[in-house]
Formats: structure tokens, C-alpha cells, sequence
């Protein structure tokens, strides 16, 4: 993607997207300099089939693993916290 396309895509977002577009530019300039932050950048859609890719800033493969591991364990609580009882299923 060159300079013109990014602008063409930007300038095509919606408020909220371009609010949405600057926090996650902010938080991956922070994994960089003094006092840098960690952060995994997880990619789908132009990988063949329904593979992703992983882009890791700041940090290593274990760190990577631990993140990752950490936001699956995030994102089954959120998913399950209005779920019935599994009583309910019986």
C-alpha cells in the first residue's frame, strides 16, 4: 500500500473509524522508544484461506504466546458472561 492509498482509505472512514484508526496507531507508537510497550498484531483476511498473520512489536515469541494466551482467556470470559447455567442445558 502506498501513501496515496492510505489517505484514500482514511479519508473513507467514518469518524468513529478515524477515532478508532488514531488510538490504535498511538498505542503501537508506544512500543517503540523509551519506555516501550509490547503488542501483537493479529491479521486476517489476506492470507490465503482462513490463515492469520501474527505481527509482534517490541517483543518475543514467548511474550507473544503469553499476550495471546492472555486475550484468549479475555475474550472466553466476555463471550460466557451472560451465558445460563449449564445446569440449564440438561
Amino acid at each position: 500500500m502506498d501513501e496515496k492509498e492510505l489517505e484514500r482509505r482514511v479519508a473513507q472512514m467514518t469518524d468513529e473509524e478515524q477515532a478508532l484508526f488514531k488510538q490504535a496507531i498511538y498505542r503501537l507508537a508506544m512500543c517503540f522508544g523509551e519506555d516501550a510497550w509490547s503488542a501483537v498484531l493479529v491479521v486476517r483476511g489476506h492470507l490465503i484461506g482462513d490463515m492469520s498473520e501474527v505481527i509482534q512489536f517490541n517483543c518475543n515469541d514467548m511474550t507473544t504466546s503469553e499476550i495471546l494466551h492472555g486475550t484468549t482467556e479475555y475474550m472466553d470470559f466476555l463471550n460466557t458472561l451472560d451465558a445460563p447455567p449449564k445446569e440449564n442445558f440438561n
